[in-house]
């Protein structure tokens, strides 16, 4: 379970609540298993039927993972206690299914989607595998038929749920009917990309604020990564995204920079006061003020604020650390 851990701190009694509905399915998965390898045809039939549901219930009741990424680690469970169940059953080591799960473990080993959602869909499909491979299907029409009707419902589901979650889910973003501006006036390089206005008029105020201060190195703390290439950006600090997952042990490394800095000149750095939320969401872009509070995502981009020497100004929602090029 640790490898699913996001890192915060969880209360106990809702930690317990936690892992709970994350081992339910598995237990349930595990039982059905059980009693479709033990019991007469016609309840092996329904216990069948009652996992591929259970299997494909948890990517749905959540719409595939638009809200959260918990389904997956539904999944692997569910797998695991499948695994084992059909390894007793069969007295045969199954060598799929531990690589499999290796997979989705090595997959779910990130700082920022701690989770096995790029392997589910294959966990998925082996659990529907193991199921129903070796069961004889009657030679009645209603049984031949049957799979070929639950696998177009099937399919016909998932296509309208992908298409909702596209149109209602966007990633970081609004919903799809909101994303009415192109991005290809901030730089040619975003190509089509579309976001809604709120998202690309803060997009815009950093184009306009490198034009407005023209350096040879540029910085916009702590994230905004995209810009570097965007907009042919040289940034003088050794990673452009400085979040506290990715710069631990590091901290000495990146302040040191601003020493660079400091002695050459010819810089300029923005610093944000709004993280995403309040850029897609929010009512409005507030601007800067010399009072406004860099935005915290670690002690660090208050600390490069601090310790530059250049002029303070600020350009849009950002404050701006400017050092112009010697004559």
């Amino acid at each position: 379970m640790a490898a699913f851990s996001s890192g915060d701190r969880v209360p106990r009694g809702r930690k317990a609540r936690r892992d709970l509905k994350t081992l339910a399915p598995a237990v349930a998965a595990a039982g059905l298993l059980t009693s479709f390898q033990r019991r007469n045809a016609w309840l092996g039939l329904a216990c069948r039927i009652a996992l591929t549901a259970l299997i494909a219930a948890v990517p749905f009741i959540t719409q595939l993972g638009a809200h959260g990424s918990d389904w997956a680690i539904h999944l692997f469970w569910m797998t695991a206690a499948v695994w084992v169940v059909n390894t007793a059953a069969t007295r045969a080591f199954d060598a799929v299914g531990p690589l499999l799960l290796g997979a989705a473990w090595m997959s779910s080993l990130s700082y920022g989607y701690a989770v096995p959602d790029l392997v589910a869909g294959s966990l998925a499909l082996y659990m529907l595998h193991r199921a129903w491979s070796g069961y004889a299907f009657s030679e009645r029409l209603m049984f031949n038929i049957a799979p070929a009707v639950a696998a177009l419902l099937l399919l016909a589901t998932t296509g309208w749920l992908f298409d909702m979650a596209r149109q209602q889910d966007v990633y970081r973003d609004r919903p799809a009917s909101q994303l009415t501006a192109s991005l290809s006036a901030v730089s040619p390089a975003f190509g089509d990309i579309r976001t809604n206005p709120q998202t690309a008029e803060y997009l815009s105020e950093m184009a306009q604020c490198v034009k407005r201060y023209p350096a040879r190195y540029v910085a916009i703390l702590p994230e905004n990564a995209a810009m570097y290439p965007a907009l042919s950006l040289n940034t003088p600090f050794p990673i452009d995204w400085i979040w506290w997952q990715d710069v631990h042990g590091s901290e000495n490394r990146i302040l040191a920079t601003t020493d660079l800095l400091n002695s050459e000149g010819d810089y300029l750095v923005m610093f944000q006061t709004i993280g995403e939320p309040g850029v897609v969401n929010g009512p409005s872009l507030p601007p800067a003020t010399l009072s406004s509070n860099v935005l915290p995502s670690t002690d660090l981009p208050a600390e490069i604020y601090a310790r530059l020497h250049g002029t303070l100004a600020t350009c849009g929602t950002f404050l701006v650390v400017y050092s112009p090029r010697s004559p």
